[in-house]
């Protein structure tokens, strides 16, 4: 969907957004889209789920938004929310230097990942407190 690349969410509201799914209940959802811009809808979600290495929620719509573009669901922010600032802010500036460089927009890599359903998440560590470490 997007270019770059996917950041993991906090399993903990990887949970909060099944509930959401489970009880098919109408929301509003901010978050960032491929234009990098803010955008606020309601809808309700109706699925969570895994594509490859990346993490969506699907709309009642049709509308996929990856997770690590939300902002606030339901009136609970994402506890990535510094992560998007700082993800539109590195994808900015890349963007930048590939003009400057003359070299095209194109972005490919890959992700060790699992999801928060496979148990292991790159990068990320539990505490004692549950909580992951390294978001």
């Amino acid at each position: 969907m997007n270019a770059d690349v996917y950041k993991p969410i906090d399993c903990d509201y990887y949970d909060t957004l099944e509930v959401l799914a489970m009880r098919r209940k109408e929301c509003v959802i901010e978050y960032i889209d491929e234009r990098q811009q803010p955008q606020t809808i309601k809808n309700v979600i109706v699925d969570v789920f895994t594509n490859g290495a990346e993490e969506f929620i699907r709309l009642e719509s049709g509308q996929l938004i990856r997770l690590d573009h939300l902002l606030v669901v339901d009136q609970r922010p994402a506890p990535n929310i510094k992560q998007v600032i700082t993800m539109q802010h590195d994808l900015k500036m890349c963007r930048e230097k590939q003009i400057a460089q003359g070299v095209s927009a194109g972005h490919s890599g890959s992700v060790g990942f699992t999801g928060c359903r496979g148990g292991v998440r790159s990068g990320l560590k539990r505490g004692g407190n549950g909580k992951a470490s390294g978001e």
